[in-house]
């Protein structure tokens, strides 16, 4: 428990020269992410090193000097390594001092901890390799979310003397949260802008300026509803009540904090003294202080300097296009751009405090059923089989067949949870979900994804080329209409839903080329072999919800000795396999002995549940492990593979 939770009197002035310095380490770490942010577009404006029209195979190649201003690039690269190393050593000194933190602190100071060193391989990426305009459009990106960490643990810090929320349930009136919903608006248009930036195609500075409208709609929304909800009078109440026994002895027995607004917060030391005890409280009978809160008119004031501020960005954008992309005033639209971020961070997080709703449920359950943790690793697979095809694709094309499969993927999840509802109303881990808990029924989620999927097969054919719309229709159907039926008859069905799995890196090995040859078979061979060990210790550590459901798997029918030995197999199988681009010239000797140690690593994680070392006390603690070891094995095994390519 934090010291902020339960006030020590002994360690107040310590606690409030400590939140005292790390708000302002915090705000000038802002500070200097700003400039850098700054700094890095400015490298790219006059070194050009990233400006690449085609990827992937353009690696290296247009890289140009310097350009007029050396000194940018090795600004940008010292103020970087400044950033990451005060980021690091900010966020290791909040978690030693987390006694006096809340955990919603902790929790941003690690994320900014891991976005910086993201940042840093992404940025030494870029410049070692003058990668294209993809890595250039992410990084910028990521920049953005690690910035948002950093208002993260600043605000974190200046909120934290407004005690519990228990109280501000209802102080929200609007159905959305504006803030969330204009963030993601807000990078959506960053995306857009880099795409266009980097491409020749009309159609992307098209949807670039169009989609500038977004973010100015949602701003005006979220204004209206902030000053429609404060016609209305709010009032919280500071409660803290006590017995006359113990406020003669100082002792408060129950102090409620409501959020209030900006000149009514009360300081980190008045708390402290209020909680222990002091002279503050000496007085203090049961009452409660009542007072008018301006909470809404602040809020107001917010999305006004929002407003203006994006409209400063578009006519700084307008001003660009006329000057031809002239640097200032790009520099000057990144600016406003990056003030635009911190404010809509600024306000989520306010209006969270303030009792909005945390998402929209009926978003959150359609994500949910999309299966986005099992869509990124697809998504990785593709990506991995776009970079290693021969030829050449263009920026736009390339994320249009990303963003194509990633829609695929997504629906197809969805519609098999349209035909698994009844199993995952049996099942404990998929009981809660949105179908079989009713909270969607099956005509809503027929309705979104499949024009959604018809949508990406239709992108496919004519966006990309129709080889890839054929594989991506394959693999819809075969999970579909073979795999998910077959579940419920037999445990064939683990190999027939491998099948479409395997296909992604072929579907985007394809996006490229638009043909074929042995690479993506290798590929295919790949993830077609490591699924089947890794589904086989899913069953064996969920086997009590597959037998609920009355699934057939290879635990339950041929049992657990017969799933651990062919769990064991299949790893040994894996291990050739995976070194077979080495042999056929389409990897490097680095990659041999990655693959190498990988597949090592996963026979003995395997061989460990046959002939264990040791008594083995949890057969599903050990299939849990093997589980979480097969699902680093492979996105290690494709950055290995992309990494030491000959081709790239």
């Amino acid at each position: 428990m934090s010291l902020w939770s339960k006030p020590n009197p002994g360690r107040l002035r310590e606690a409030s020269f400590l939140l005292g310095l790390f708000k302002k380490l915090a705000l000038s770490n802002i500070a200097f992410t700003f400039v850098l942010i700054l700094l890095g577009s400015a490298v790219h404006i006059w070194e050009q090193s990233s400006s690449c029209f085609g990827w992937p195979l353009c690696l290296g190649g247009g890289a140009s000097s310097f350009g007029p201003f050396p000194w940018v690039a090795w600004a940008h690269r010292l103020l970087a390594s400044l950033v990451g190393g005060v980021t690091i050593v900010f966020s290791l000194t909040l978690y030693f001092k987390r006694k006096y933190l809340e955990e919603r602190i902790l929790k941003w100071s690690w994320w900014a901890c891991v976005l910086v060193v993201f940042q840093g391989f992404l940025g030494a990426f870029g410049s070692k390799y003058a990668a294209p305009a993809l890595i250039s459009t992410i990084h910028l990106l990521f920049s953005m979310v690690f910035l948002c960490s950093l208002w993260g643990i600043y605000l974190g810090l200046s909120l934290q003397g407004e005690g519990p929320k228990a109280q501000t349930q209802d102080r929200m009136e609007s159905p959305f949260n504006w803030g969330k919903i204009l963030l993601g608006a807000l990078f959506l248009q960053a995306l857009w802008g880099g795409m266009a930036r980097h491409s020749e195609d009309f159609l992307w500075h098209l949807v670039h300026r169009v989609w500038a409208l977004v973010p100015l709609v949602v701003t005006a929304l979220g204004f209206w509803w902030t000053r429609k909800s404060s016609r209305r009078p709010l009032t919280q109440r500071v409660t803290a009540r006590t017995s006359s026994k113990n406020c003669n002895k100082g002792n408060v027995t129950a102090i409620h904090l409501g959020e209030i607004g900006r000149r009514q917060r009360r300081t980190t030391e008045a708390y402290f003294k209020y909680a222990a005890g002091s002279d503050e409280a000496d007085d203090c009978q049961d009452r409660q202080i009542g007072e008018q809160l301006p909470q809404r008119e602040n809020l107001g004031e917010a999305w006004a300097l929002l407003l203006l501020t994006l409209l400063g960005q578009m006519g700084l954008g307008l001003w660009s296009v006329f000057r031809e992309s002239a640097p200032i005033p790009r520099l000057l639209h990144l600016f406003f751009a990056l003030l635009a971020v911190s404010l809509a961070f600024a306000l989520s997080f306010k209006m969270k405090g303030a009792g909005g709703p945390k998402s929209l449920s009926l978003m959150r359950d359609l994500i949910e059923l999309s299966k986005p943790r099992l869509t990124m690793l697809v998504i990785l697979s593709a990506f991995v089989g776009m970079l290693l095809a021969p030829g050449n694709i263009h920026f736009g094309r390339g994320l249009m067949a990303l963003a194509a499969i990633w829609v695929l993927v997504a629906g197809a999840c969805a519609l098999n949870c349209c035909m698994e509802k009844d199993v995952d109303e049996k099942m404990e881990r998929t009981r809660t979900r949105a179908l079989p808990s009713g909270r969607l029924s099956i005509s809503t989620v027929l309705f979104v994804f499949i024009p959604l999927i018809l949508f990406a097969l239709a992108l496919l054919w004519f966006g990309v080329n129709p080889l890839s719309a054929l594989l991506g229709l394959s693999a819809v159907v075969i999970y579909l209409v073979a795999y998910t039926p077959l579940k419920k008859k037999s445990n064939w069905a683990l190999f027939i839903g491998a099948v479409p799995g395997a296909l992604p890196p072929v579907l985007g090995y394809a996006a490229v080329g638009g043909a074929l040859d042995m690479l993506p078979l290798i590929l295919f061979a790949l993830i077609f072999v490591w699924q089947i060990p890794h589904f086989m210790a899913i069953s064996l550590y969920l086997e009590d919800d597959y037998r609920r459901a009355a699934l057939k798997t290879i635990p339950l029918v041929w049992g657990h000795r017969a799933a651990r030995f062919q769990i064991l197999f299949y790893s040994a199988f894996l291990l050739p396999l995976s070194l077979v681009p080495s042999f056929w010239g389409l990897a490097t000797r680095g990659y041999f002995y990655v693959a190498l140690l990988l597949g090592a690593f996963l026979c003995l994680c395997a061989l460990r549940g046959v002939f264990p070392f040791k008594a083995l006390p949890d057969e599903r603690r050990w299939a849990k492990g093997y589980f979480w070891a097969t699902l680093c094995y492979l996105p290690t095994l494709l950055i290995a593979l992309l990494a030491f390519s000959p081709f790239i």
